[in-house]
């Protein structure tokens, strides 16, 4: 399946509109009209993070079964 957006017919892009900001707890913030529009929105840091505390990932990860892709492979991995 490929976004509406992207034209499988080759005729360029096609957008739809409708574009929507959305905080940390899912509420929607503003939202776009279907024709041309610039949005402007202040984010919060604060709530992001209380939000990002919230959601444990990083004390989850299994690094037995998962790479630990936030660090760059050894220089001798990478020359093989």
């Amino acid at each position: 399946m490929c976004s509406p957006a992207r034209d499988l017919e080759g005729t360029g892009y096609v957008a739809w509109g409708g574009s929507t900001v959305v905080d940390p707890n899912g509420e929607v913030v503003v939202k776009a009209g279907a024709g041309e529009e610039t949005v402007v929105v202040d984010l919060a840091p604060t709530v992001i993070e209380e939000v990002r505390r919230g959601i444990p990932v990083g004390g989850q990860r299994r690094f037995d079964v998962y790479a630990d892709v936030a660090r760059a492979p050894a220089q001798e991995e990478r020359d093989e």
